[in-house]
């Protein structure tokens, strides 16, 4: 594995993390930089950590020769073997520099103009999610809001939670909070997790309305959706058993 620079060698400590997991999806890197710093200028100081996880193609190129010609921004790139969603989300987490962080889709599906809103949620909240599910526009395959609903049904019926938007491409947190609820999905099924943990901690949860736009990526819904069905119902057996 290779990492980006030390925390302590950032010029200024960023107010916010946005954290972007990267698979077969560099191309999009430079256009995310460019809304996501436009959508935070107000912020203070952010950082753009980026982490490819094995990607076939030319991401990690695209992402090193990204932070290489960056300016404003503290853009850093992670790199690693493919080890899937949730080994690079919990590994992005750790490297972050700032306690406020936002994981985000390199696709920015969720429109980034509303980011401000849920960072400053996250005052009132514990955990601020981008819905797509609460009333905002949403431009959204059928098959895949089948799945998603699907998915969600089977989540709440297995854990308390109540939040809909359970794969959500936008979430809001606090770092040091997330990483005190020990992770440990691989896949996908991070999502599941961390509600299910986030409920039974009896966090303060706020679904947030933002608008969506499909983008296809590497998620397909049949085939990672069964992956993450049998990888709930795996982690809700562990959860049992550790605390019988």
């Amino acid at each position: 594995m290779s990492g980006g620079s030390p925390r302590a060698d950032a010029p200024e400590a960023p107010a916010v993390s946005l954290l972007m997991p990267v698979y077969s999806s560099g191309h999009r890197a430079a256009a995310a930089v460019a809304r996501l710093t436009a959508a935070l200028a107000p912020s203070g100081p952010i950082e753009l950590l980026f982490c490819d996880d094995g990607s076939p193609d030319d991401s990690l190129t695209r992402l090193e020769a990204l932070k290489a010609g960056s300016s404003g921004a503290l853009v850093r790139v992670l790199s690693q073997p493919n080890r899937g969603l949730g080994h690079t989300l919990r590994r992005l987490i750790a490297e972050a520099c700032a306690d406020a962080c936002v994981y985000l889709d390199v696709d920015l599906s969720f429109d980034p103009t509303h980011l401000p809103r849920l960072i400053h949620l996250l005052g009132e909240y514990d955990l601020v999610v981008a819905s797509k599910y609460r009333g905002a526009p949403c431009r959204v395959p059928w098959q895949r809001r089948l799945c998603s609903r699907a998915f969600c049904w089977l989540v709440h019926r297995l854990s308390g939670t109540r939040v809909r938007d359970i794969g959500s491409g936008m979430v809001a947190f606090r770092r040091r909070a997330v990483a005190a609820l020990g992770l440990e999905s691989e896949g996908f099924n991070i999502h599941a997790e961390l509600f299910d943990k986030v409920h039974r901690a009896g966090w303060r949860v706020r679904e947030e309305p933002v608008p969506y736009v499909h983008s296809p990526g590497s998620f397909h819904p049949l085939r990672h959706g069964l992956l993450a069905v049998r990888d709930l119902i795996a982690y809700r057996l562990r959860s049992a058993r550790q605390r019988c």
